[in-house]
C-alpha cells in the first residue's frame, strides 16, 4: 500500500508577479463573460446552442486577435471554457431533476 502526503507551499510573489496573476486572472474572467454573453445571445436570437468544444476552437483566433490572451498559456482559457460547460451542465440537471435551476451567473472581478 502507498502512503500519500499532502505539501502546502504559501506563495510570495514578487509586486511583478503579483500583477502578472491579476492580469491573467482578468483576463480569464472577461473571457468566461464573453463565452457566457455568446451562449445567451446564440440562443435568445438564433435558438441555437454553443458547445464547449465550438468555443474552444475560437480560442486559437482569439488569442491571435487579441495581445491579452497571447500571455495566457492554451491550457488556462481552455480551463475557462471547460468551467462554464461545467455551469451549464449542473444548470440543465438541475432543470431536468425539478429542482430550482440556478443559471451560470456573469463574474465579476474581485
Amino acid at each position: 500500500m502507498t502512503e500519500r502526503r499532502r505539501y502546502t507551499f504559501k506563495i510570495y510573489a514578487t509586486p511583478a508577479q503579483d500583477m502578472a496573476m491579476r492580469d491573467i486572472k482578468g483576463a480569464c474572467q472577461r473571457l468566461y463573460n464573453a463565452m457566457l454573453e455568446q451562449r445567451r445571445f446564440a440562443y435568445k436570437h438564433r435558438g441555437v446552442s454553443v458547445s464547449r468544444w465550438d468555443q474552444e476552437r475560437a480560442l486559437k483566433r482569439l488569442r491571435a486577435e487579441l495581445p491579452e490572451y497571447k500571455a495566457v498559456h492554451s491550457h488556462v482559457l481552455q480551463g475557462v471554457a471547460k468551467r462554464l460547460d461545467l455551469a451549464f451542465g449542473s444548470f440543465f440537471r438541475r432543470v431536468k431533476a425539478g429542482e430550482t435551476p440556478g443559471y451560470p451567473r456573469f463574474k465579476s472581478f474581485h
